[in-house]
Parts: C-alpha cells; sequence; structure tokens
C-alpha cells in the first residue's frame, strides 16, 4: 500500500471492515505518525477542543461502558482498550437521540397535586386542633378563675357569724354555684348529651327521689366486660345506667356531645336508653345454689327490686322520652346479678336489657318483666351501635 493510500486509511474505515477497535486505534496512530511528518495542522475547531489532563492531547472518542472522554492515549490504555468507544460524531448523534425520545418516569403532576391535598388536610386538622386546644385553654382560665371566686366566697362567709347576714351569704354562695353549674353538664361527668329537661324527666318518672344527687362511677365508650363492670359498680346502691347509640347511617362519634335540633325530617344521629335499680349490683346474689343456676341459666335468682325501670330518653326516631315500668308479679325478675354477665335487667330467656360479655341487647322490652305503652314489645337499639356506657350512683 503506497503512502497515498495510507492517508486515506481512518479509525471508522477500520472499524468498519472489522478490525477490532483497539487495532484500529493503534494502525491510525501509526499511519499519522510515519507517513504524514508533513501533515497539515488540524482545524481551528480541534485547536480549540478541550485537551486530555493525563496526556494534553485533544480528546476525540467516548467511552461508552465508563462515560469518560478520550484523547488517544487515553484509547490505547486499560481498560479502555476492552471498552466500546465512540468517535465524537457517532456519540453526538445517539445522545442527541437519547435525549429526544427522554420522558420522566411518573406523573409528577399528579403527585404534587395529592401531597398538597394531603399538605391541606394536615393543615386542617391542625386547625381544628389548635382551635380545640384554645378552648381547653379558655376553661382551664374560667375553671381556675371559678376556683378562686370560690376560695374568696367561702372565707367571706366565715367571717360574717351574724343570723341577720346569713341570707347575704346565702344568696352570694348560690349565685356562685348557678353561675357554674351553667358551665357543668346537667348530669355530673356525663359525655352524653343530657338536657336539664331530660334530667328532669329522669328524677319524676325513674329515679322518682326527687334528690338524684349522681356521682359517675364508669364511663366507657363501648359495653365494658362483667368483670369490669362489677369492679366499678358493686355494693354501690341505687344505679342509673345510660347507654348511648349511634345511628348506623351516621359517622361514629361524629355527634357525641353536640345539641342537636330534631324535627320530622331531621331526627337525631345518637340516641340514650338506660336503666335504674335502687339495689345494689352484686357479683353473685348470695341465695344462688346449684339447682337455680341450672334452670335460669347460670345466672342464679333474679333480684327483687320494685323500682327497678328501664326507660328510652332520647330516640333516634324524635320521639319523647318513656319510661317502662316492671309489670305486677315480676318484681323478682328486676335484675340480675352474676360475675358472667354486666347490666342485667328483666328475665334471661328474654332480651330486655342485657349484656353478656361485650355484647349488649335491648330488642325485646316488654316481652316479659317490664311493660310498654300498648304491651307492644319494643326495640330500642334499633340498628345502633353502642358509643357510650355510663353508670351513676343516686346515692
Amino acid at each position: 500500500m503506497d503512502v497515498d493510500s495510507l492517508k486515506l486509511v481512518n479509525w471508522e474505515v477500520l472499524r468498519d471492515m472489522g478490525v477490532p477497535h483497539g487495532y484500529a486505534l493503534k494502525i491510525c496512530h501509526h499511519v499519522q505518525t510515519n507517513f504524514t511528518p508533513s501533515a497539515p495542522p488540524p482545524p481551528s475547531s480541534h485547536q480549540d477542543a478541550p485537551m486530555c489532563p493525563i496526556h494534553d492531547q485533544p480528546l476525540f472518542a467516548l467511552c461508552e461502558e465508563d462515560g469518560a472522554l478520550l484523547c488517544r492515549d487515553c484509547a490505547r490504555c486499560a481498560p479502555h482498550t476492552q471498552h466500546e468507544c465512540l468517535d465524537a460524531p457517532t456519540a453526538i448523534k445517539e445522545i442527541r437521540e437519547k435525549l429526544t425520545e427522554w420522558e420522566p418516569d411518573g406523573d409528577i403532576d399528579a403527585e404534587i397535586e395529592e401531597q398538597r391535598a394531603t399538605v391541606a388536610d394536615l393543615q386542617t386538622q391542625l386547625n381544628e386542633a389548635t382551635d380545640e386546644l384554645h378552648k381547653l385553654e379558655k376553661r382551664k382560665k374560667v375553671q381556675e378563675t371559678a376556683k378562686g371566686d370560690i376560695k374568696s366566697a367561702l372565707e367571706h362567709s366565715k367571717s360574717i357569724p351574724k343570723p341577720p347576714f346569713n341570707m347575704v351569704v346565702l344568696q352570694q354562695l348560690h349565685q356562685l354555684w348557678s353561675s357554674l353549674g351553667q358551665q357543668s353538664p346537667p348530669l355530673r361527668g356525663s359525655k352524653m348529651p343530657v338536657t336539664k329537661e331530660q334530667l328532669a324527666w329522669l328524677k319524676q318518672n325513674v329515679v322518682k327521689n326527687g334528690k338524684m344527687r349522681t356521682k359517675l362511677l364508669m364511663q366507657t365508650e363501648s359495653m365494658p366486660p362483667p368483670a369490669s363492670f362489677h369492679q366499678c359498680c358493686d355494693d354501690k346502691g341505687p344505679t342509673l345506667v345510660l347507654v348511648m347509640l349511634q345511628n348506623a347511617g351516621s359517622q361514629p362519634n361524629q355527634n357525641r356531645g353536640k345539641k342537636k335540633k330534631s324535627s320530622a325530617n331531621n331526627h337525631p344521629t345518637v340516641s340514650i336508653i338506660g336503666g335504674f335499680t335502687s339495689v345494689s349490683w352484686k357479683s353473685e346474689y348470695p341465695y344462688c345454689n346449684s339447682h337455680h343456676k341450672t334452670t335460669c341459666g347460670c345466672l342464679g335468682y333474679g333480684t327483687p327490686d320494685p323500682n327497678a325501670c328501664l326507660f328510652s330518653l332520647k330516640s333516634f326516631d324524635g320521639s319523647p322520652p318513656v319510661a317502662f315500668p316492671l309489670k305486677p308479679g315480676y318484681q323478682q325478675q328486676a335484675v340480675w346479678h352474676n360475675t358472667g354477665v354486666g347490666v342485667f335487667f328483666g328475665n334471661p330467656n328474654y332480651n330486655e336489657f342485657t349484656s353478656r360479655g361485650t355484647e349488649f341487647a335491648a330488642n325485646q322490652v316488654g316481652c316479659q318483666a317490664f311493660q310498654t305503652p300498648g304491651n307492644q314489645p319494643r326495640d330500642l337499639v334499633q340498628g345502633g351501635t353502642v358509643i357510650g356506657f355510663e353508670v351513676h350512683s343516686c346515692n
């Protein structure tokens, strides 16, 4: 091959002929070094090209595996001799194609909107929690002020021994107690939406002693296990039991503690039912025997209580409160005491007002021991779910 023919040899031609790229680069370098001593200088573009920081020669190729820009000396050195190398025009073409076809992974706009919605929800929850915190702090200040007023009033009442001034002290203390009563629920300690009118109805139609100085014995958001019930409520004297139910079509706990006016088309979302007994609850009635436990479903004797009464204080259909007293001759089946059950009114064969384990039922009121208007059985649960349970001492 003459010198003119060798001048036509370049790296691309050798590669197209199947010569391994490492040998092709060596051949090109040998031809340019030995057969073109008077070759003209490279174009001006090569003079401005970036230089190899190691060999101080113009960069001319791209190693695909390492992503490194190479000069001719770099291309003859390991590890690039074993790698696929692209000359500048070919590398530019391939990278342009890749850039043209590039698309971002996933729908980033949808993810941004979803994250914005999450932030908005969290901000709403934060605002609600902040408002509730401010209300609690305000209530605390009111209570602290009330404590100071009580202390001052009590100290002042001690310093007025003369009888003519007793009515003045009584008036001051009564006004203070009345103002405190406006800040407290009508039923002391209760979280249920019981109004003053409903409390007055209970005093007149259920408890019937006219005093009903209640004390909260137990408060849960579901029916408690029998052991917990008896631990809190046994031997506490007369008690008032309240059960709050959530309408199956509404959100749980949505309206707890909120008063809601009812109308023909706007019924309450919660109902409140309950029972009253004037005898103490006990884990087991003392006169039980094995025979009676067997015949009565292991519940022992019923406890006589002529004052026992069931009631519906607030119903889903908005109807007024109604009491269900014992039928004549059924005093022995008023309440039942046993460690295996909790609150239990009425005959064990019927679910008039019963708590077995943590399951509550009151869908057969009037079937046996308690009397209903028109002697028609009543379902006090009406498909609701228990969301509140309270026992109040009525000593």
